[in-house]
């Protein structure tokens, strides 16, 4: 938590040393910055992290325990998952009341650096597998992550995808959104172009929860790698827009089929994309498993390419 005197603010360095509670690490240099949050390379003997530390200080006095309970939730969730297809947390401590994680260091950018040139087939699967074989670890444990875009992929040492950033995670058993009188969720986490539509709606958050929340989103993400760049229903302009077009094109499954036949490799992602982006989460894959049988099933890819 943060300490009740107000946070101070870091300048962060290379070469400066933070200390936790029972180790030192020190400050290579800045991989990322925000507005709220900086991320740093670091060093603990020859051991390579990442350090995420909130900028606490930037948060009104009123936003800060929320926040905080945020981001110790982030550290605790991807705390000791066995898999090695999730971004661990290992430490977590603070330093001059603002509160910072150590984490597994990918060194090769995220998914998001891969939209160019266009990918082919068995890097597609490779990565795919590696994702949904994350989420499934996930799910196993009740765990859902709810913000599965390209950002939020990233690559280690030996091009192993890993998802990372768990700061809107839920548990299915302890769900993160609250919720009002109404039984309604006080607030929406989500990405519009990524997030199921039920995730979406305050009515419905606190209802449908699980694991084809984060099926779709794979599906979207998906979509948008194999494109280039382009998303199954519109822009993030299209949604701010016109938000009761965009949702109606959800309700009608009337996503953009055509473009996405001519941008990918192999037929078998077209079928597997369009389940994922089902409107109704009963009609989606209802595991990750489901899909991984179907990226490897070559009687499958067969009569896809008849289709």
């Amino acid at each position: 938590m943060v300490s009740e005197a107000s946070p101070q603010r870091v300048n962060i360095a290379s070469g400066n040393i933070i200390h936790s509670s029972n180790k030192s690490y020190r400050i290579e240099k800045k991989i990322g910055e925000g507005g709220f949050g900086v991320v740093c390379k670091v060093k603990r003997g020859d051991i390579d992290f990442a350090l995420k530390l909130t900028k606490m200080w930037e948060f009104m006095p009123n936003e800060r325990l929320e926040y905080a309970k945020r981001f110790r939730q982030e550290y605790e969730y991807s705390k000791g998952l066995d898999s090695e297809f999730i971004v661990q947390s290992y430490d977590f401590g603070l330093l001059k009341g603002n509160p910072y994680m150590t984490m597994d260091y990918c060194e090769n950018g995220s998914l998001r650096d891969l939209f160019d040139p266009r990918p082919a087939s068995p890097e597609i699967d490779r990565i795919a597998s590696g994702i949904l074989k994350g989420l499934a670890s996930l799910h196993d444990q009740g765990i859902i992550h709810r913000d599965i875009k390209p950002e939020n992929i990233l690559f280690d040492s030996q091009n192993r995808p890993k998802l990372a950033d768990f700061g809107i995670s839920a548990s299915v058993k302890n769900r993160h959104t609250k919720a009002n009188i109404m039984g309604h969720a006080k607030a929406v986490f989500a990405t519009c172009v990524y997030s199921p539509p039920e995730q979406m709606d305050h009515t419905r958050a606190m209802k449908v929860m699980g694991n084809t929340n984060d099926i779709y989103a794979f599906g979207a993400t998906m979509y948008e790698w194999i494109t280039g760049g382009y998303f199954p229903y519109g822009t993030y302009e299209d949604f701010t827009k016109d938000m009761q077009g965009f949702e109606a094109k959800r309700k009608k499954n009337n996503w953009n089929r055509q473009l996405l036949e001519q941008y990918t490799p192999s037929k078998k992602w077209v079928e597997i994309i369009d389940r994922c982006l089902k409107y109704n989460p009963q009609n989606r894959f209802q595991h990750c498993s489901e899909i991984i049988s179907l990226i490897g099933n070559r009687q499958y890819i067969q009569m896809s390419n008849l289709l």
